[in-house]
């Protein structure tokens, strides 16, 4: 069920202070909170159902970008000093996620993070460090499983599913397939 279309959706965003590019699309049943003056969404975005941002920090997503359902974008943490309390002060870094990046399902990206341009995250990721523009990343941290080829075909704008077949000779994806 659809709550709120998703050009009224773009535009509670914009008065509440977020950029947001043309021909971008923001799906239902996500949450944004915090300050959303510090949203910046380029055009050409597609953001899926149930995702979730904490833009306090700063969150820039480019053109052409990519988000998979389910995915947290978080730019607080807690300081861990305080040996009374461990999650104390919360603190804001930002995170950018590059033009024609791919976040992919139930994608984690904490505070200060990089994602560079043309970058494609895998499913189930949690993303805690920069990783390089045209890359593979995959994992809990995500690690760097392979570099892309950054040619360009015009025709295609969002990013090929042929990429999640490179995590098949992935030993954890391999166990992961086995469990079920």
């Amino acid at each position: 069920m659809r709550v709120i279309p998703a050009r009224l959706r773009t535009l509670m965003l914009k008065t509440a202070g977020a950029e947001i590019g043309q021909s971008t699309r923001i799906l239902e049943g996500g949450y944004y909170y915090g300050d959303l003056s510090r949203l910046r969404i380029g055009s050409g975005v597609f953001i899926n159902v149930a995702v979730d941002l904490f833009p306090t920090g700063g969150i820039h997503i480019g053109n052409n970008a990519a988000i998979g359902p389910r995915t947290l974008i978080s730019t607080a943490h807690h300081s861990t000093t305080n040996a009374d309390r461990r999650g104390g002060r919360q603190k804001f870094s930002p995170v950018t996620i590059g033009d024609g990046a791919w976040l992919g399902a139930n994608v984690t990206v904490l505070g200060g993070v990089v994602i560079g341009e043309g970058a494609v995250i895998a499913a189930g990721s949690l993303v805690t460090r920069d990783c390089d523009p045209h890359t593979l990343y995959a994992g809990t941290p995500a690690k760097l499983v392979k570099r892309l080829d950054h040619s360009s075909d015009r025709a295609e704008l969002t990013p090929s599913l042929h990429a999640v077949d490179e995590l098949q000779d992935l030993p954890s994806v391999q166990g992961q397939r086995s469990a079920r």
